[in-house]
Formats: structure tokens, C-alpha cells, sequence
């Protein structure tokens, strides 16, 4: 992060110190790097490495969802283990250590050439239970750090940093897979992704332990039950903008897990061009990112959820409009753009719509919600392909059947996403 983007005027009295400030911005974009090199090396990875394994294209498709149910169940114990240990900090740093640990044995299996769905599954759960707890917990604390004037601009520099270290590892994921695919050693290459994704979080937590912690937790927090917060969300415009992308994640993950699957077995396209499909999106966000702080910085982070809902309407069904990769690829850059600014807009609305003693637990339930919304629309979608049959045909009526909920819910996003333009007092 530039220094100049930090205000040069003296602190006020009580105020965190500029170069502690700056240190601590530094400090968050480059554990978002090391933990986005975990991302694109080896979570992007386990869809074709469920394939790999040999199993079928249903399973394939619902690794990348199905464990995130298990996982927002589980990690609802967030804001008891929070106020428990005292710190914010203490225990992102906690969940992130398990993280890094879990890609162990998911390398051992690929060494072995051998992980049955149950324990890929298991392995696959407790990641995104720790990944999914650390999440509430580490908003709330980098709230303490960046200042408000500053979030927009840095939040949307971080995600693109971010996202182009997710890039940059896709490719040489992606180049590795295909140099053993043609070797015959696919596995043995999944296992060094595996490895590298490992030692990447870590890299990811030493940097968290150099941040600073100025509010470990907030004097007044205070735990939103799920009763309680179904009850306001009606009620108020900011709670309705946070939840109002849960159905569209639903009708979104009716079809995007089952993308790997149609791209490797129907499409049969190789390692390389299946990094290209990947990569491509994630492209979309980076160049997405910039203007998209810009434009919440302008019009709020309302206006970015619709406009980026809207974008996402098409995907599906334009997958299946050509089956050349050059065709998909642009169509993936497309969508992710629009999941950049989506991304990026319902982050902000963190801040937006919800107080600081309520953050961390009305967060968890966001993550739950938004985490069985994807598993519902994964596992519904899963349905559907077995029951429409997984060749060209059964693809296509599934892309069309997610395209028109698509739609529909992109009008409740249009309709919810109108929150105040000014953060919610503490």
C-alpha cells in the first residue's frame, strides 16, 4: 500500500501512530497475497482433483459447495471461541493455522493416488469450517485498523493484489497439471500443489502476527441470535442489502460447480485450457476491482450489488452458446468481473450495515446463510444433472433452469440493496 494514501495530517490525540497504520496496511494486502497463492494453487485445484481421483462428475461438481454446509455449521462456534479467547487475532490466527494444516493430507491421498470420497469430503469440510470461522472475526478486527476514509480505495487495491496472486498462481498450477498430465505423474503434481497451498497460509499467518491488534475485542460486544436477526432483517435496509445476495448465491451455484466437469469430460478440454477458463475469471476481477471502489466510493455500495447481480444473469447459459475454450473464456472473464464488484460491494456492506459490537456474530450468520445457500444450490443443481442425464443435453437444461432463478433473484438484490451511504454508528 503507498504511503501516500495513508492522510498526512498529525494524529489526533489518542489516534494509532501513521507508520503503525501504514505497517498494518502493508501487513493485510500481502497475508491477502500469500492466502490468495493458497487459493489459486490448490482450493481452485480440488473440483479437477476430485476427477482426478476418478470419481464422477456429480462429486466433482460438489466438492467446491457441499463441504461449505458442514463448514458454516461448525463455524457458528466463531463468536463464543472469540469472546473465549479474548482476541480477534488470537484466534484468526488459530482457525488459519488448521487451514494451512489441512492441505496435509489432502497431499498425502494425491502422493497415493488414493482418498475416498468420505474422507476427501471431511478434509474438505473442516477447511472451509476454519476458513468460513476466521472470516467474521477478521473483518471485525481490520475495521480497527484501516481508517473509514481510506476502506473503499484500499479494499479495492487489496482485492486486486489479491486476485492477481490468485492469478499467477492459477497459471503455474494450471502449467505444472498439464506438464504431469502429459508425464502421466497428474497426482504426484496435485500432491506438490498441495504442499505449496500448505506452506502459502502459512506464509499468511506469520504475516498475521505482525498486525496490530488495537481493539481486541469491542467493550460492548454483543451476540445476535439467528431468531433475532431474521426478525430485523425485514426491518432494516442495511441487514436486508448484507443477506439480499443469499439468493442469488443459490441460484448461482446451481451451475458454476458443475462448470469443471462439463469443461474437463464434454467440452474434453485439457489441463491448460481449463486453467485458461479459470484464470480468465479471475482476470475479470482484477480489472473489475479498481473501478469498482471507485464507483462504491461514488454511488455506494448498493448500486455496485445490482449492477454486478445483473451481470451474472447470462453466465450459464452463454457457456453453452459455442464450445470453443476461447469462447468461455471470454464469457469467465465476464463473469469475473461481475463477481469482483459483487464481492466487493457486499464487503463494504459489512461495514455499512452492521455496528461493531454486533460484527462478528451477525457476519457468522451471514456466512452461514450465504455458505448453505451455495450448498443447497450445488446440491440441488447435482439433482438436476442426475435426473436430466450429465451429457450435452442435461448440461444445458441445467445452465437454463439456474439462468431464470438467476433473474429472479438479481430483482430481490435490485429491490434490497438500498442502505444508507453513511456507516452504522458503533
Amino acid at each position: 500500500m503507498p504511503t501516500s494514501a495513508v492522510p498526512p495530517d498529525p494524529a489526533p490525540p489518542g489516534a494509532r501512530p501513521r507508520r503503525t497504520t501504514r505497517n498494518d496496511l502493508r501487513a493485510i494486502t500481502w497475508d491477502g497475497a500469500a492466502f490468495c497463492v493458497m487459493v489459486g494453487a490448490g482450493q481452485n485445484y480440488l473440483q479437477a482433483f476430485a476427477l482426478a481421483l476418478g470419481h464422477t462428475d456429480v462429486v466433482g461438481g460438489l466438492i467446491a459447495t457441499l463441504p461449505m454446509v458442514g463448514g458454516a455449521f461448525l463455524q457458528l462456534a466463531a463468536p463464543w471461541a472469540v469472546v473465549h479467547l479474548g482476541s480477534q487475532k488470537r484466534w484468526v490466527i488459530l482457525t488459519s493455522i488448521v487451514q494451512a494444516l489441512c492441505w496435509l493430507p489432502l497431499a498425502l491421498g494425491a502422493w497415493t493416488g488414493s482418498l475416498g470420497v468420505v474422507p476427501l469430503f471431511a478434509i474438505a469440510t473442516l477447511y472451509w469450517a476454519v476458513g468460513l470461522g476466521a472470516g467474521p472475526a477478521w473483518t471485525s478486527w481490520v475495521e480497527t485498523i484501516v481508517p473509514a476514509a481510506l476502506r473503499e480505495r484500499f479494499f479495492g487495491r487489496r482485492q486486486a493484489v489479491c486476485q492477481a496472486a490468485v492469478f499467477v498462481a492459477l497459471i503455474a498450477a494450471g502449467e505444472l497439471l498439464d506438464a504431469a498430465h502429459t508425464g502421466g505423474w497428474t497426482l504426484r503434481a496435485f500432491a506438490v500443489l498441495f504442499i505449496v497451498s500448505c506452506l502459502a497460509r502459512l506464509v499468511s499467518v506469520g504475516v498475521l502476527t505482525t498486525q496490530s491488534e488495537p481493539v481486541p475485542l469491542p467493550d460492548d460486544v454483543r451476540h445476535v441470535g439467528l431468531g433475532e436477526l431474521v426478525r430485523r432483517i425485514p426491518r432494516e435496509p442495511g441487514l436486508r442489502q448484507l443477506f439480499c445476495i443469499v439468493p442469488l448465491q443459490f441460484a448461482v451455484q446451481m451451475a458454476e460447480p458443475f462448470l469443471a466437469p462439463y469443461s474437463l469430460r464434454k467440452l474434453h478440454l485439457g489441463y491448460r485450457d481449463y486453467l485458461v477458463l479459470v484464470a480468465a475469471a479471475f482476470l475479470g476481477r482484477i480489472i473489475a476491482l479498481p473501478i469498482a471502489g471507485r464507483m462504491a466510493k461514488r454511488h455506494g455500495s448498493g448500486r455496485l450489488l445490482w449492477i454486478s447481480a445483473l451481470g451474472l444473469c447470462p453466465v450459464a447459459m452463454l457457456w453453452t452458446a459455442f464450445d470453443h475454450p476461447a469462447w468461455i473464456a471470454v464469457v469467465q472473464l465476464a463473469a469475473g468481473f461481475a463477481w469482483g464488484a459483487l464481492e466487493l460491494g457486499n464487503f463494504l456492506a459489512f461495514f455499512e450495515a452492521v455496528p461493531h459490537r454486533e460484527r462478528t456474530s451477525v457476519i457468522t450468520a451471514f456466512f452461514f446463510a450465504n455458505a448453505l445457500a451455495a450448498a443447497l444450490g450445488s446440491v440441488v443443481g447435482g439433482e438436476l444433472l442426475a435426473t436430466f442425464g450429465a451429457d450435452q443435453g442435461g448440461y444445458v437444461a441445467l445452465f437454463a433452469v439456474s439462468t431464470v432463478l438467476r433473474l429472479g433473484a438479481t430483482l430481490v438484490v435490485t429491490a434490497s440493496a438500498r442502505p444508507p451511504r453513511a456507516p452504522v454508528p458503533a
